[in-house]
């Protein structure tokens, strides 16, 4: 008789602490879930941080690494090497890459982020970026008039282009 009594409370013991365990098991996973969504935000781009973190103003958005503006750069279109210079006067910017553009221009696309005149529809024209094609052919890539890879290599002394200048983020 003792030994079923003493069967009967173990069974109450086990079931008491799977039930303990069960319920840091569902705190443990519900942190890992919410880590998770947070690196899952990070790498498309989107810090949970506000969103002014890191970027000179509020007319800077955030973006993983680095803040573009978001509208273009005031003044009317300049040829590259002026459009350098006007985002230097900017924060000390630059003339965002291809990478960060594109980046940018998908989450302008998906609604995660609002940019201005950046609907890469054929209503806007095509904005300088800093990376340059060859040195030797004095060209430098344009982007997104059509869409986010509508890419084109244009005469960095021919033409005049809009352009959004973008600068490394700071963290803190």
């Amino acid at each position: 008789m003792k030994k079923m009594q003493k069967g009967k409370k173990l069974k109450k013991i086990f079931k008491k602490g799977a039930l303990k365990i069960t319920g840091v098991a569902l705190i443990v996973l519900a942190t890992v879930a919410v880590i998770g969504f947070e690196r899952y935000n990070k790498n498309i781009g989107i810090d949970i941080k506000a969103a002014s973190d890191g970027c000179p103003s509020s007319d800077w958005v955030p973006i993983g690494d680095f803040c573009i503006m978001d509208d273009l750069l005031s003044g009317g279109a300049e040829k590259w090497g002026e459009s350098v210079y006007s985002c230097l006067d900017e924060e000390d910017a630059r003339l965002c890459t291809v990478g960060e553009w594109m980046e940018a221009c998908r989450l302008n696309e998906g609604n995660i982020i609002s940019l201005d005149h950046m609907e890469v529809d054929g209503t806007d024209d095509y904005e300088w970026t800093g990376d340059i094609e060859n040195a030797g052919t004095k060209k430098a890539i344009t982007i997104g008039k059509n869409g986010c890879g509508d890419i084109k290599n244009e005469k960095i002394l021919n033409e005049d282009r809009d352009r959004r200048c973008c600068i490394n983020r700071a963290r803190i």
